[in-house]
């Protein structure tokens, strides 16, 4: 994260994003359209909004992620430190409370999976950002009835998290989700 904070900020940036995106979704109407607001309506205080939307933003930046896609990561490097900046001026509003429960439901393949079982007691440390809720109704609601039982597997994480830690930084973003 720091080297990214330390590559200067351009319009050039943002078009490359616009460009390899619109590329990417080329045969996707409904990305496309996404893709224009993004170029139209993006500013650094909106970086949460349009992490919790359902369009590329989300797709591409988990993709790059979880990939180690250094090219990926690159192309979208002012928007993750947009984000990053973000989420942790929303941690500093939990400082005062300390362990918060929160729920995550995710669809993995079942690799993953098998991956994840055998870490069963085991501090895990995912690559990238893990959205979570304080209402386990709507973790469920991620998984519910969305699963090919063939290659997935539906997880449901319960996640005890101490707000005084600094070492990993978690923020309440509920305001600006689009979901």
């Amino acid at each position: 994260m720091n080297i990214l904070r330390q590559i200067p900020r351009t319009d050039q940036a943002l078009h490359d994003i616009f460009e390899k995106c619109s590329d990417y979704y080329q045969s996707n109407t409904a990305e496309l359209r996404k893709i224009e607001e993004f170029r139209m309506t993006y500013t650094m205080d909106k970086a949460a909004e349009w992490y919790t939307t359902d369009s590329f933003v989300y797709r591409l930046i988990n993709k790059a992620l979880r990939t180690e896609d250094i090219e990926l990561l690159y192309l979208f490097r002012f928007y993750i430190v947009d984000l990053c900046s973000q989420l942790d001026q929303e941690h500093k509003k939990l400082l005062s409370t300390q362990i918060l429960t929160l729920y995550r439901g995710q669809i993995m393949s079942k690799e993953e999976f098998d991956k994840l079982q055998r870490s069963i007691g085991s501090l895990i440390s995912p690559n990238g950002f893990f959205s979570t809720s304080r209402y386990l109704s709507v973790a469920i609601s991620f998984i519910a009835g969305r699963c090919n039982m063939a290659e997935e597997r539906t997880v449901l994480f319960e996640i005890t998290a101490d707000s005084r830690l600094e070492s990993v930084i978690f923020a309440d973003i509920d305001t600006y989700s689009r979901m």
